[in-house]
């Protein structure tokens, strides 16, 4: 299947992981697929439409695996603000107007992802780069 239908699996590989989600088992090599497309083409995933429908589980799988890469982690958090904003009930994205309840709800929807951006990589290169040599 992945071999005589590429294409239509690279043009619905967000449908399509979600649906093997339940079925990994019997689709373990379509789904090891559509997870290594979107590691090695990340910027697909957060810029398409379907971004802010995807499910929490997947992405949390996305973010930790050691294959997913972003040149600056930086960008994976603010797209993770803005996906956790777009979540229902909607979060206003700007922080200075939200209220209690607001902090409430997004502390509960981000939790899961902090220790999946890799901050300390970021401060690493940083590091190395300020060093004399």
């Amino acid at each position: 299947m992945i071999e005589s239908h590429y294409d239509f699996i690279i043009k619905n590989v967000f449908e399509i992981i979600e649906l093997v989600t339940y079925q990994k088992t019997s689709l373990d090599k379509l789904w090891k697929y559509c997870l290594q497309q979107i590691c090695d083409n990340p910027v697909h995933l957060f810029k398409s439409t379907k971004f802010f429908s995807f499910n929490p589980s997947i992405l949390e799988i996305i973010l930790k695996r050691d294959d997913f890469y972003i040149n600056n982690e930086i960008d994976i958090w603010k797209i993770l603000l803005k996906w956790t904003c777009g979540q229902n009930p909607l979060v206003r994205y700007d922080i200075n107007k939200w209220d209690k309840n607001e902090f409430t709800v997004m502390e509960g929807r981000l939790s899961r992802f902090v220790p999946t951006v890799r901050l300390y990589v970021y401060h690493q290169k940083i590091f190395f780069k300020s060093l004399p040599l």
